[in-house]
This record gives C-alpha cells, structure tokens and sequence, in this order.
C-alpha cells in the first residue's frame, strides 16, 4: 500500500448540544439517557461534520446507521457506543460501559477494534486522537469519518463510488456494502438540522490512496469524553486504511 502524508486543517471548535449531551453521558452519577437522545449523538455530529468537510448529510446519517444501526422502540438508528472486534460486535446502554469493554480489548493486546458512530478502527488511526476517550466521542468520531470520505470524494468525484470505498476497494466486498448502504439512504425519514451549528470550514482538497480493507459492520451482523480534543483533530498522519483488515 502506498501511503502519502496529509496534513488537515486547523479548525476551532464550537460547544453544541451533542457535545454537552456527550459530556453528561460520561459523567458520574448521570441519569440514564433515552435510546433516541443516545441515537441522536450520531446525527449531530454527522450534521456538524458535514457542515465542517462539505459532506453530504444523508450520506453521513445513512453510512453511521451502516455501520451501527439497530432497531430500537421500532425505529432504526445508529448508536455511538458501539464496538466491533475480529467480526464480533456489541452496543452498549452508556459510553462508560462502551469505553470500559474496549479497554479490554487493548489490555488484551488486540487493537484491531472498531469504535463508535462510524466504527474507526483503532489500530490504524488512534494516533489521529488525543485518547480513547476523544476517538469515541460522537463528534471526533464523525469529523474524522467525514474528513476521510471527503478525501475519497476528491479522488472519485463521486459519492457513490467515495462512499463505497470507504468501506472497501475489493468490489465484491464494496458493492455488498452499498446495497445496504442504499436502502438504509432510501429509508432515511427527513431530518431538521440540529440547532447551534459550528460554522464550516474549507473542505480538504486532492486525491489521497486510500486503501479501504472489507470489514464486517455491526448493522450488518443484527447484534443484539470528557472532551480532551486534539487541535488539530488529525495532524500529519499517513494515509491509512480507516478500518481493520477482516474479510
């Protein structure tokens, strides 16, 4: 695999709701959260990051369901605390709970683990974090899905064609994922944009080699922070796959 520095963008950053709601969720002694307010972490930040990279929403909301979307009180949603190691995945009620199971993980001396609203994998890109924490807050998570989608974007120029090379540059594998990928956008109901929106900033320009490995996702397999962000976000990485190398 080819690899090629890419340096990203300064960007500051604005509190929102979701951020808030992210640091009550982590906070001791919390009252436990509905599935909907939960869920809906994962759009806010697909909405603030699409802002930020000019990314299509619909297209963020409907890969974070892809990838972690279940049904819950009859309706299908993503979940930000959510977790997928070698093809085994789990959702968790809180983020402590998500946060704690994948640090056993890493204790364990695996680092092939995927994590959650876009499932990053950790062994590829925890170096783009300040800390675990920061890699599975929704908002980090998001920025850093959309700034790689944006890449893809500028070397396909197509969505389609970005979108299933996100998940893989196999075809086999890619067009798989975007037959789910297609019918979870069809499906999508119309989102009002969420309130308190950072303003965007320029998005990221240039092809980038990404190579995209086929991996299972967490929608697919029917499963049943206090903010310490680094400034950048991403800083001087390679170019890396954004998930794991599983079949």
């Amino acid at each position: 695999m080819r690899r090629r520095n890419i340096t990203y963008l300064h960007c500051r950053r604005t509190v929102t709701l979701a951020t808030i709601l992210t640091l009550f969720l982590f906070a001791p002694g919390r009252v436990v959260a509905s599935a909907p307010d939960i869920a809906a972490l994962c759009d806010d930040a697909a909405f603030t990051a699409a802002q930020a990279e000019d990314v299509p929403y619909d297209i963020l909301r409907a890969i974070t369901r892809t990838e972690t979307g279940r049904t819950v009180d009859g309706v299908f949603r993503p979940w930000p605390w959510a977790a997928n190691a070698a093809g085994q995945g789990d959702w968790f009620d809180s983020a402590e709970a998500a946060l704690r199971h994948v640090e056993g993980i890493l204790a364990s001396g695996r680092r092939n683990v995927d994590v959650g609203c876009f499932q990053l994998n950790h062994r590829w890109h925890a170096d783009g974090f300040t800390s675990l924490r920061v890699m599975m807050d929704p908002e980090a998570n998001a920025r850093y899905a959309a700034q790689f989608l944006s890449q893809l974007y500028g070397e396909f120029g197509d969505w389609d064609a970005a979108v299933a090379a996100y998940h893989s540059r196999t075809p086999a594998y890619a067009a798989r994922y975007m037959a789910r990928f297609r019918d979870i956008r069809a499906a999508l109901p119309d989102a009002t944009p969420p309130p308190n929106t950072p303003p965007g900033r320029p998005r990221i320009t240039g092809p980038s080699p990404l190579d995209f490995s086929a991996r299972p996702t967490l929608a697919n397999q029917g499963l049943g922070l206090a903010l310490q962000r680094a400034a950048p976000l991403l800083s001087n990485i390679a170019a890396r796959p954004l998930f794991g190398d599983r079949p």
